[in-house]
């Protein structure tokens, strides 16, 4: 992997392999590393100035790892990515930066819906799951995430004891479109 992002990272082949594999991975050491490579790509806190433009990459590359993990990172590899977000996500860290990687996945809130509604994970996952939901989905359609919140708490009661959760979805209401992080 080092060798192939060394040396090949400009090459849309490179790409594809590693994020087509990554399900299929199970060090989680590696899993991180991927992620920790991909935020290079997405990381907007990084200083770019004259010394360092030779290795600032071409939206080409950008727009084909979008695609390339719209494809592939679908409902397995975002519950495998969530686990490293449990902790919460705080600009700077590297949560934050797990968080704007998969932020990259086009349909990302469709996937957290659908994770959120699993009758089978335990609630604080699930409460949590539906928070990043409502961060990514209302950038979408306000009106169908606030929908969604509705049917979410009807459907999970418990939901409506969680500060997070409900301050996300009083803020949505409000139109503070707070950012995460």
């Amino acid at each position: 992997m080092k060798a192939l992002y060394s040396y090949h990272r400009e090459k849309p082949a490179t790409w594809f392999y590693i994020i087509s594999n990554f399900s299929k991975i199970k060090e989680e050491g590696i899993r991180k590393n991927i992620l920790g490579l991909l935020s290079n790509y997405v990381n907007r806190d990084i200083f770019w100035h004259s010394n360092n433009f030779q290795y600032l990459s071409s939206p080409d590359v950008k727009e084909n790892l979008s695609n390339l993990m719209t494809k592939y990172f679908r409902r397995n590899e975002i519950e495998i990515i969530l686990s490293y977000l449990e902790g919460g996500i705080v600009r700077g860290s590297f949560n934050y930066l797990i968080f704007l990687v998969i932020n990259m996945v086009a349909d990302l809130h469709e996937i957290l819906k659908e994770i959120a509604f699993n009758a089978s994970i335990d609630e604080d996952k699930r409460n949590f799951c539906f928070w990043l939901y409502m961060h990514v989905a209302k950038l979408h359609s306000i009106n169908d995430t606030l929908k969604t919140a509705d049917d979410y708490l009807i459907k999970f009661p418990f939901g409506l004891k969680d500060e997070a959760l409900m301050g996300i979805k009083e803020s949505i209401e409000k139109g503070e479109l707070c950012p995460i992080g």
